[in-house]
């Protein structure tokens, strides 16, 4: 049954909360950061909810989480079990900047 006395935070209330918690830049601060490295992430593709989106790290680990969070903003997400590292044992190709990503990241241990 619902309780329909409980208060829900609207969205505005959900995205003031967030913008709180977290990191922001000016365009010219997130420039400034991916030149010192940082990675700029374009999400205006998961705007598409007509195709599943499929994440990917090196073990599969914090895209479960990732995907987890976009799957409660209604994108239809998951993620690749055993990351690149099962990618890659499997022999299937990865792009060139996604090899050198797999090949710089840690392993996890433990």
């Amino acid at each position: 049954m619902i309780d329909r006395h409980v208060r829900h935070p609207t969205v505005e209330e959900e995205l003031a909360d967030a913008q709180a918690a977290i990191p922001r830049f000016t365009p010219a601060e997130a420039q400034a950061a991916v030149a010192d490295g940082a990675i700029l992430v374009d999400i205006r593709p998961l705007a598409r909810r007509d195709v599943p989106v499929i994440l990917i790290c090196n073990e599969g680990y914090q895209t479960s989480f990732a995907a987890l969070g976009l799957r409660r903003f209604g994108v239809d997400a998951g993620d690749v079990i055993g990351g690149v590292q099962a990618w890659k044992k499997e022999g299937l190709p990865l792009s060139s900047s996604a090899q050198r990503a797999a090949d710089a990241a840690p392993t996890r241990i433990g």
